[in-house]
């Protein structure tokens, strides 16, 4: 299950296979030695964020299947301190001084290797941190002695995927304006041969605040979309769903006339856009309340509503659950439940003891609801005790919690017993 946190990254190998220092202690010694010489009086440092982390990264740069070494300087007298050196490798496997990237800034806060080409080999994004709250992505591709600058431009947050399916990844660059909300957009680079080019863009929802998530996922037909999920308004989230369209990358789900994704817009919820049911398209978390007999806010639950969506932004819906997320675990709901339950929570603090209890319920506030199944979470020292007890039956345990439920009977029938309901229990 995902919840929201950022991802970027353009490698599809291990991290061990990629950066993984040479074996042969001669060789790793010979590499140390070009990087001390190379680095002078200044100091050695590590991107900050991102996925490649590390102080010498080892990646195949040119698509030879030898990999080039890549390090990190900050030299803060010079006039471009930030300096990314690549050696590769000579004909006595020894590693010698290629090129070095040099930029103005206070830190690297980011590096990919990105396949922006199309070719066997791989291109440089770079995010330079110019002050705390200012940074700049360029792309470079390393050649003939030198990295050439494919593309410099500021941004707020970035994704490389290959959007329009031509077997190059783009960049998308998200781009918001506090004072002026109407030029948050996604744009979109694409390569040009020699350059990185700004090919289109297309707006995000107006009145959106901080950004969430920011990641590739799948329409319904399988066709690569870009979706990026903000804070908007008060309490409320809304997912944008980008598509690559032949005039150039649009959003599907915008309202033209509200400028906002309004069928995308739902209360506050930290579940993030993922593919639930595991049928290759991504489902976004609508959300819906589910009705309280105590009428009380404390006893507020929320039925997610994943829908995926089209090439035109229309959605489908593809299963309901109820997530737990404090007590980590899931329930995909039966469609027959569909306006006949509400839910209440249950905790004995000294045994750590904590429950859901589902109850059939229409809605009458004359008629009380009736329990039919209660689903627990287990942390006490008794647990495992706990969790048989009476007509209790496990659902799923790890090394610190034990999951288990209980039915009990009433005239109304739930379509589930004990084998039926670990199909559709999940834990998080």
């Amino acid at each position: 299950m995902t919840i929201f946190m950022t991802l970027s990254g353009c490698l599809f190998r291990s991290v061990d296979e990629l950066y993984a220092l040479p074996k042969s202690s001669e060789t790793y010694v010979k590499l140390q030695a070009s990087i001390e010489k190379e680095r002078g009086e200044a100091e050695s440092i590590t991107p900050i964020s991102g996925s490649s982390t590390q102080n010498v990264q080892l990646v195949d740069l040119d698509g030879d299947s030898i990999s080039e070494a890549v390090a990190f300087f900050r030299d803060s007298s010079a006039e471009f301190p930030l300096k990314i050196a690549i050696f590769k490798q000579n004909e006595d496997r020894e590693y010698t001084h290629f090129t070095t990237i040099e930029s103005k800034g206070s830190e690297i806060a980011s590096i990919e290797y990105c396949d922006l080409a199309g070719g066997n080999g791989l291109e440089l994004v770079v995010s330079w941190q110019m002050t705390s709250t200012v940074h700049s992505l360029s792309a470079y591709s390393v050649g003939n002695g030198q990295a050439a600058e494919l593309m410099r431009s500021p941004y707020t947050r970035y994704v490389a995927m290959d959007l329009n399916q031509d077997s190059k990844q783009e960049i998308l660059l998200i781009q918001t304006d506090n004072s002026n909300p109407a030029n948050n957009k996604v744009e979109q680079y694409v390569n040009a041969g020699n350059a990185m080019e700004l090919h289109s863009s297309a707006p995000l929802s107006e009145g959106i605040s901080s950004l969430l998530l920011w990641e590739p996922g799948q329409l319904r037909g399988g066709e690569p979309a870009l979706m990026v999920t903000a804070e908007f308004g008060e309490n409320y989230r809304v997912t944008d769903v980008f598509r690559s369209a032949e005039s150039g990358i649009k959003n599907i789900t915008m309202d033209e006339g509200l400028r906002y994704s309004a069928t995308t817009r739902r209360p506050y919820t930290n579940i993030a856009p993922e593919d639930i049911n595991k049928d290759g398209a991504t489902e976004i978390p609508l959300t819906q309340a589910i009705p309280s007999y105590s009428q009380t806010a404390a006893d507020n639950f929320w039925k997610i509503l994943w829908t995926q969506y089209d090439l035109y932004g229309k959605g489908y819906r593809q299963m309901s659950t109820y997530h737990n997320i404090t007590d980590r675990w899931y329930l995909e709901l039966p469609a027959s439940w569909d306006g006949k339950i509400t839910l209440s929570r249950r905790e004995h603090t000294a045994i750590g003891e904590r429950a859901v209890v589902f109850s059939y319920w229409e809605g009458d506030l004359n008629v009380p609801p009736e329990p039919f199944l209660t689903i627990y979470r287990l942390t006490g020292n008794n647990r495992e005790l706990h969790a048989v007890q009476e007509n209790r039956f496990i659902l799923a345990r790890d090394a610190e919690t034990v999951f288990a439920a209980e039915f009990s009977k009433i005239a109304w029938d739930c379509g589930l017993d004990e084998a039926s309901l670990k199909v559709i229990f999940h834990t998080l």
